[in-house]
């Protein structure tokens, strides 16, 4: 029996309008603004309002048409364009981190409307500003999406060029995962949060710093290509961009609860004839930003707990042990004593032993095959809205929701014999035959049986 207990610290962050962010936590808006024969219009006026601090920022369109407004926090934006002789055209972009919205306006001549007012909303789905590639995932999914340990890396996944682990939702902690990008090391990844290194670690043994969900504003994982702004590592580049305050009070407090009492059984525990282990969770905080001067300085706090007891295993015991089944023969896995002065057989006859030895079979590489996996998690949310500004959310999140079986890779260790009761010859490296050996097997499952959880959630 486990018992684990964890609070999150406070995160507190005060940010101006003026403040200057670094590339990693900021997009832009940027396109050409033309008339409706499609000439250039230079000197035309483009004012950029953000809807959640109303802080203004203003260019000007060069001999070309173009613009660029820079250094913009993800989130809407209301985007006027207006030029001497032309009517005013009001727009809405949406800015994501390290992207830019490309937004081309065309201006009408003035006496064609008596009041000018476009709408349009742009989303960078597609970027063409440079090859790198990536995805954006907001704080909706961030949020909304089913984590049963409230840990954003288990979406890092749904990027393209990504693998990860099946996640087993019933390791004790944040049960952090490990996610390879386009082959490379997980040790290769680069986490940054608000544009501040969080790497767990050069050996990747420390904790990655993993604030809960309902605090993250949007991250990215930037697969290949990027730019020397994002250099360092060789695999993936993560960044994390943090909720802030805005012109209004917002936040939400949460509680959610998963009791074994709801779960299904590990199938190996059940025919094994042992009770489904001990599985209480609760995760519980709340957040709140808003303006500590109207329109210039705003702040955001979050504060998450965990409490936890957990007794839960994905071991199997030794009485309902599945066979792996290699592809070859048992031939092909020997490994035959070599005694000094003979030639090795793997070395194809060109090298001979200097002290007695074993050698490896002639078996290829990847000739073990792990079982497929399948897996599919759900979750139901229900709003009731108390007024415009505040709702109470439930939700029901199902995880395994058909309670598949998902087996563990094969036993590769050729000399693992630790199940099977057998032993290693220390002088020849052979197995003695009383020991049938581990080498093959399958002796766990990958992921958890069902898990269901709830929550309880005020928005305001």
């Amino acid at each position: 029996m486990i018992l684990g207990k964890a609070t999150s610290l406070i995160a507190l962050s005060l940010l101006t309008s003026s403040a200057f962010a670094q590339t990693q936590t900021t997009g832009r808006i940027a396109g050409t603004v033309k008339d409706q024969n499609g000439a250039l219009i230079p000197g035309a006026e483009v004012k950029v309002v953000s809807d959640a601090t109303a802080d203004k920022r203003k260019a000007t369109t060069d001999a070309e048409g173009n613009y660029s407004v820079s250094l913009l926090f993800p989130g809407r934006y209301q985007v006027i364009v207006s030029a001497r002789g032309f009517a005013t055209v009001s727009l809405r972009a949406v800015v994501g981190i390290t992207e830019t919205t490309q937004l081309d306006v065309t201006l009408p001549v003035a006496a064609m409307m008596v009041e000018p007012d476009f709408t349009f909303i742009a989303d960078p789905l597609i970027q063409t500003d440079g090859p790198h590639l990536g995805r954006v995932v907001d704080s909706r999914a961030a949020s909304e999406l089913p984590l049963a340990s409230r840990n954003f890396t288990q979406l890092l996944g749904l990027s393209t060029g990504t693998a990860t682990a099946l996640a087993d939702n019933t390791i004790i902690g944040r049960n952090t995962q490990n996610v390879s990008v386009n082959g490379a090391r997980f040790t290769q990844n680069n986490f940054q949060i608000n544009g501040i290194d969080a790497n767990p670690g050069i050996s990747g043994r420390g904790r990655l710093a993993d604030p809960a969900p309902e605090s993250i504003a949007e991250f990215k994982v930037q697969t290949s290509l990027y730019d020397a702004t994002f250099g360092r590592a060789g695999g993936g580049n993560i960044q994390i961009v943090t909720k802030s305050g805005t012109k209004n009070f917002h936040g939400a407090l949460y509680e959610y609860f998963s009791n074994d009492a709801l779960n299904a059984n590990n199938p190996f525990l059940k025919a094994a004839g042992a009770h489904r282990p001990v599985l209480k969770r609760n995760y519980f905080g709340v957040t709140v930003g808003g303006p500590v001067r109207r329109d210039k300085i705003f702040f955001f706090a979050s504060y998450q707990g965990i409490r936890e007891n957990n007794g839960v295993s994905n071991s199997i015991s030794s009485n309902v042990l599945i066979t792996g089944r290699p592809i070859g023969t048992r031939d092909a896995f020997a490994r035959p004593v070599v005694l000094p002065g003979q030639l090795i057989p793997s070395s194809n006859g060109i090298a001979t032993a200097g002290a007695p030895g074993t050698d490896l079979g002639n078996v290829g590489r990847n000739v073990l095959r792990g079982p497929k996996q399948t897996n599919i998690d759900f979750s139901v949310i229900k709003r009731f809205l108390i007024n415009e500004s505040k709702n109470l959310e439930f939700r029901a999140e199902v995880f395994n929701l058909f309670n598949h079986v998902n087996f563990a890779n094969p036993i590769s260790n050729f000399n693992a014999v630790t199940s099977s009761g057998g032993s290693i010859d220390p002088n020849t490296g052979q197995i003695i035959p009383n020991g049938a050996g581990d080498f093959g097997r399958i002796i766990s499952t990958s992921n958890n049986p069902r898990i269901i959880q709830f929550a309880l959630k005020l928005n305001f």
